[in-house]
């Protein structure tokens, strides 16, 4: 925001900033370091797996077919059970990007969706549209954007112990 103010306090033309970093990906599919390759070579985290099939027909097409092409196998490593290609590398990658992400220390609050609504600005001016429920962000977990079906959400959140 010091960064903003420097370049733009005169004139004003930023309108939006996204306050949340996002993961930045790297030029390959997945990280190839040691430590990526020793954590590919090993079982696939129970926690994922359990997850997986309790909600094996909620998943997306594009993650159940990369699954699927390997006959929903439960056991093994990230190969054995997705395949090898891409895929398998991307879902490896996103599984460890969200751990990181979605670490908890003891103590640490926790965070929630407070409130979600869908709308749009006009003249500056906040113009709220369709209030997103408990089911559509899964109870103040987590919101889905749809692929190609993008728009603005105002998202409020509250912290819990």
């Amino acid at each position: 925001m010091r960064h903003v103010r420097e370049v733009d306090a005169n004139d004003h033309t930023v309108i939006m900033v996204q306050v949340e970093n996002e993961i930045g990906m790297i030029p390959d599919s997945r990280d190839r370091s040691s430590i990526a390759n020793e954590l590919f070579n090993q079982p696939v985290p129970a926690d994922l797996m359990n997850n997986l099939q309790q909600r094996e027909g909620q998943l997306i097409p594009e993650f159940r077919n990369v699954w699927a092409a390997n006959n929903f196998k439960t056991q093994g490593n990230w190969e054995e059970i997705f395949g090898r290609g891409p895929g398998t590398d991307e879902i490896f990658m996103a599984w460890y990007f969200a751990r990181y992400v979605n670490r908890d220390k003891p103590g640490d609050p926790m965070v929630g969706l407070l409130s979600v609504e869908e709308g749009k600005y006009v003249n500056g001016q906040w113009v709220a549209g369709r209030r997103l429920n408990g089911d559509q962000t899964h109870q103040g977990r987590h919101l889905r954007l749809v692929p190609g079906k993008f728009g603005i959400q105002r998202v409020k959140l509250y912290r819990y112990r």
